[in-house]
Formats: C-alpha cells, structure tokens, sequence
C-alpha cells in the first residue's frame, strides 16, 4: 500500500506541473492573440508594419508588457520604433 500510496503522489504531482504547463502556454496564446488584436486597432499601421511590429515584440514577453501598459496615443511612436 505504501508503494502505490508514493507511486500515485509522484504521478499526481507529475499530472499537477502538466497540467500547469499547458495552462501557461494557453495564457500565453492568449496574451499573444490580444497583442495582435490590439496592434490590428493601432491607426496609421500597414499590415507589413503590424507584422513587423508583432514580431518584434513577442519576441521579448517585457515589450508585450510595455505594450498593454502605454496609452493609445504613445503606442503608435513606440511601435513605429520597432519596426
């Protein structure tokens, strides 16, 4: 009983740090396709310069921050930097 009391926690903890994986990864998907939606919004952007810009930034998870976090009328200089 001991044995298959550890062997059941050791999966059961294996099952948990999966589960939290695919979890992070989901929020990160999410993250991704709301910074997309987000720069498709910005006015004064081609589709090369979205793309562009979208690349670069998801690049690095700091500038996605950067990015939720400027106001609407500073977005446009930051992402024309990027590009």
């Amino acid at each position: 009983m001991r044995d298959m009391k550890g062997a059941y926690q050791e999966h059961t903890t294996v099952l948990v740090d999966m589960v939290s994986c695919f979890k992070h990864e989901k929020e990160g998907v999410e993250r991704r396709m709301k910074l997309m939606a987000l720069l498709r919004d910005v006015p004064g952007l081609s589709v090369d310069d979205r793309m562009k810009a979208g690349l670069n930034i998801i690049r690095n998870n700091s500038l996605i921050d950067m990015v939720f976090q400027l106001q609407l009328r500073k977005l446009l200089p930051f992402l024309k930097k990027l590009i």
